[in-house]
C-alpha cells in the first residue's frame, strides 16, 4: 500500500483514455520538478495543459514503475506565468495557440487570468485578438474558473470525481445552487446518487431530520427501492412506516406523499403509491391487453391435419387457438411439450402465409427458440429496434412490427415496462402468443406480466400437463410438475370445448373481467396482504368457453396491481380513468 499524496500538477500528455471517457493514464509535471509523473484513475475529462490538484496514493507498478493512483482531483487556476502560458496555449481556450498565449502573458503577466475575467475588452490590446476572439477567450476562462469552484465545492462534500462530473453534466452552471438547496432532488435525477449519499450531503449542509425536503427525498428513495425489488407500487401505510426507519417522522412522511403527488412526482391511487412511469405503463398495458382479449379473430382457417400429426389434444388446441384468439397464453411445466407445440404453431401459421415474429426476453432464450423452430428469432429489444444511445424503441404505435403473429417465448421473464412497449408496437390486427412457465425465471424488472395475465383469467390459457420428456421416467420432472403452483394459479379447470377445437382440453376462460394489470408485483404469492380489488362497471364482452362466443354484458373489470422498474425517475404522467379500476396485491 503506497503512501497518500496530494499535489498540484499540469497535465502534459494523455497516454491512454478508455472508450467510455472515464479512465485515463496521464503524464503530468510539477512546477520546479525536473521529471514528469504518471497519473492513473478516473481522469477521463482532463486534457493536456489542464492544471489540477490531485489526491491519491504513490505506488510502484511492477511494469510501469512509480505512479500516482488518483482518488480525487480538482481543477485549479494556474498562478505562475509559465502555468498561465501553458494553460492558455493548451487548446482548451478557443482561438488561443502557443504564440498568442505568449503575447497575452507577456502583456499582462501574472494578473492575466484576473484581467481576462474582469476586463476582457483589454485583450484587444494584444496583437491578433479582435472583439469576437476576446469574448470567446473570456467565456472559456470564466467557465474553467467556475468549474474549479464547483468541483472544489463537491469534493468538499465528499463526492468523488466521477460522480461530481455527472452532477455537473446534469446541472451545468446551476450545480452549486441545486446541490446546496435541493440535495435530495439530486438523488432522483443523477445516476449513482442515492438517498444515503444525498442525506449525507444534506446533513453536512445543515438539513434537519424532519426537514420536508428530506422527507420527500426519503419517500422517492423508498419508492425506487421498491421498484428495484420488483414492486410496481407500495401501499401508502407501508411507505410511511419505512420512512420512519430512515428517521422521518410519521407526519412529515405523510405530508411529503401529498406534496409529491401534487407536483406529479408520484401517483396516489387509493392506498397505492406509484412512480409515474410505472403507473403509466400499468394503465397502458391493461388497456392494450384488454383490447386484444376483447376482439378475437373471425373465420379461422382449416388447418391441414398433417401439420397436427403427432400432437396431443391440448397441443392441437394450442395451435388452433393461435388462429382464433388475438391474445392467449401457452403454459406448462418442464417436459410438457411447449417447444413441440410452438414448432407446430409456427408451421401452421406460415402455411396460411402469416408473418410470424419470434422473440424472447434474452439472447440465449431467443437462440434456443430459433434452434427449436428452425426460424429466425430475436430478443424483444432487437425486434423493437432499441436504440441504446437514446434509450428509445424505434418500433411503436407509429411504426408497428411487421408481423401478423408475435410469439414471445420464456415470457415469465417479461416485465411490465418491456411488455407494455411490445404491446404498443403491435399492429392493429396482430395477435400475441405468450409462452412460458411462471415457475421459471421471473423478470428482473417489476411486474411479472405472464403470472398476472394467467391469474387474471382475462384471456384463454392453454395449460400443457402431460409429460413427454424422458417418457415420464424422470422423477425430478414428475415432482416439479406435481408441486407446480401453476396448476392452480388462475386456472379454469372445467373441461370445455371450443367450436374451433376438435378436442376437449382444460382451457382458462377469458371471463371478461379480470385483466391482470395490477398485481404485477414480483412474487405476488409471497404477499402478506390480501389482494384488494377495485371494480369498475364497463361493457365488456364476456367470453363463453363452452360456446366460443361473446355476450356483451355489463361486467366488472378487475385489475390486479403492480408497476415495472423505474426507468429514469421521470416526473409527470397524466392520470387515467383506468386507474380507478386498478386493484392491489403488493409484495411487502
Amino acid at each position: 500500500m503506497g503512501r497518500e499524496i496530494e499535489l498540484t500538477v499540469t497535465v502534459e500528455e494523455v497516454i491512454y483514455r478508455s472508450a467510455d471517457q472515464r479512465f485515463a493514464v496521464l503524464r503530468a509535471s510539477v512546477e520546479g520538478a525536473p521529471q514528469v509523473i504518471t497519473l492513473v484513475g478516473a481522469l477521463g475529462s482532463v486534457a493536456p495543459g489542464d492544471p489540477i490538484s490531485v489526491h491519491g496514493r504513490l505506488e510502484r507498478h511492477a511494469t510501469f514503475g512509480e505512479q500516482i493512483v488518483v482518488s480525487s482531483f480538482t481543477p485549479v487556476t494556474p498562478q505562475t506565468r509559465e502555468g498561465i502560458r501553458r494553460y492558455l496555449g493548451s487548446g482548451r481556450v478557443p482561438g488561443v495557440g502557443p504564440a498568442i498565449a505568449d503575447r497575452i502573458v507577456e502583456k499582462f503577466g501574472e494578473r492575466t487570468l484576473e484581467m481576462i475575467t474582469t476586463q476582457s475588452s483589454r485583450l484587444r490590446e494584444v496583437s491578433g485578438i479582435g472583439a469576437r476572439r476576446a469574448t470567446a477567450i473570456a467565456d472559456a476562462v470564466r467557465a474553467h474558473a467556475a468549474d474549479a469552484q464547483v468541483f472544489s465545492f463537491l469534493h468538499g462534500l465528499g463526492i468523488g470525481n466521477a460522480l461530481s462530473q455527472r452532477i455537473v453534466n446534469r446541472y451545468k452552471a446551476d450545480t452549486v445552487r441545486v446541490v446546496r438547496e435541493e440535495p435530495y432532488r439530486v438523488a432522483e435525477e443523477v445516476r449513482g446518487v442515492g438517498f444515503l449519499t444525498a442525506d449525507r450531503i444534506g446533513r453536512q449542509l445543515g438539513y434537519t431530520l424532519d426537514d420536508p425536503r428530506r422527507a420527500a427525498g426519503a419517500v422517492l428513495h423508498l419508492l425506487g427501492r421498491g421498484a428495484d425489488e420488483g414492486n410496481v407500487y407500495l401501499p401508502r401505510d407501508l411507505l410511511v412506516e419505512q420512512a420512519q426507519a430512515l428517521e422521518v417522522p410519521h407526519e412529515r412522511a405523510s405530508e411529503a406523499l401529498d406534496v409529491l403527488h401534487a407536483r406529479g412526482m408520484l401517483i396516489i391511487d387509493g392506498d397505492a403509491v406509484y412512480a409515474p412511469p410505472l403507473y403509466s405503463a400499468e394503465v397502458s398495458a391493461a388497456r392494450k391487453l384488454q383490447a386484444l382479449a376483447e376482439h378475437p379473430n373471425t373465420l379461422p382457417p382449416a388447418i391441414p391435419e398433417a401439420l397436427l400429426e403427432g400432437l396431443a389434444p391440448a397441443q392441437r388446441d394450442a395451435v388452433r387457438a393461435s388462429f382464433v384468439h388475438r391474445l392467449y397464453v401457452l403454459t406448462g411445466g418442464p417436459g410438457t411439450g411447449k417447444t413441440t407445440t410452438v414448432r407446430a404453431l409456427v408451421a401452421a401459421q406460415r402455411a396460411q402465409h402469416k408473418r410470424v415474429l419470434l422473440c424472447a426476453p434474452t439472447g440465449r432464450a431467443a437462440k434456443r427458440l430459433s434452434e427449436a423452430t428452425g426460424a429466425e428469432a430475436a430478443t424483444i429489444h432487437r425486434a423493437l429496434e432499441y436504440n441504446p444511445k437514446t434509450g428509445a424503441f424505434q418500433r411503436n404505435a407509429d411504426l408497428p412490427l411487421d408481423a401478423d403473429v408475435v410469439l414471445v417465448d420464456e415470457a415469465s421473464m417479461l416485465d411490465l415496462v418491456l411488455g407494455e412497449r411490445l404491446l404498443s408496437a403491435l399492429s392493429k390486427t396482430a395477435s400475441l402468443v405468450l409462452v412460458g412457465d411462471v415457475d421459471q425465471l421471473p423478470p428482473i424488472g417489476a411486474g411479472p406480466l405472464l403470472r398476472e395475465l394467467i391469474s387474471s383469467n382475462a384471456c384463454p390459457v392453454i395449460r400443457l400437463t402431460v409429460i413427454f420428456r424422458q417418457a415420464q421416467r424422470s422423477a425430478i420432472v414428475r415432482a416439479v410438475s406435481f408441486h407446480s403452483p401453476t396448476s392452480v394459479i388462475g386456472a379454469d379447470t372445467r373441461t370445455s370445448g371450443c367450436s374451433d377445437c376438435s378436442k376437449r382440453s382444460k382451457c382458462a376462460a377469458a371471463s371478461a373481467g379480470k385483466l391482470g394489470s395490477s398485481a404485477f408485483s414480483k412474487r405476488a404469492e409471497e404477499s402478506v396482504r390480501s389482494p384488494r380489488r377495485a371494480e369498475v362497471l364497463r361493457t365488456v364482452p364476456a367470453w363463453n368457453a363452452a360456446t366460443s362466443s361473446r355476450s356483451w354484458d355489463v361486467a366488472p373489470v378487475t385489475f390486479e396491481r403492480s408497476p415495472p422498474m423505474i426507468p429514469a425517475r421521470a416526473t409527470g404522467v397524466a392520470p387515467s380513468q383506468i386507474s380507478r379500476s386498478l386493484g392491489s396485491s403488493a409484495r411487502v
